[in-house]
């Protein structure tokens, strides 16, 4: 069970306060993040955000990540494979 918004993996921190699971957002060390889309009932809530400060992408499926954690390993392999939803903000 994740407690007080700790991740179970090293390298990463909860930028939002723990309990806040709409718009909850992780960061890596290397600058990736996860972030939850903010829908209250989602399924698959969470995407990956690149450290160019917008990039955001889904898994090599296609589909958002329902677990937090499967997102987080993408995330800090520079999430290979993965499809590009968004591009960063001009």
């Amino acid at each position: 069970m994740n407690r007080g918004g700790r991740p179970h993996r090293q390298g990463w921190e909860r930028l939002t306060p723990p309990g806040e699971k709409l718009h909850a957002r992780w960061r890596h060390v290397s600058g990736w993040q996860v972030v939850h889309c903010g829908h209250p009932t989602a399924n698959w809530p969470r995407f990956i955000e690149a450290p160019d400060e917008g990039t955001r992408y889904v898994s090599p499926g296609g589909r958002v990540f329902m677990d937090r954690l499967d997102a987080m390993r993408f995330a800090e392999l520079g999430a290979p494979g993965c499809r590009i939803i968004s591009e960063p903000r001009p």
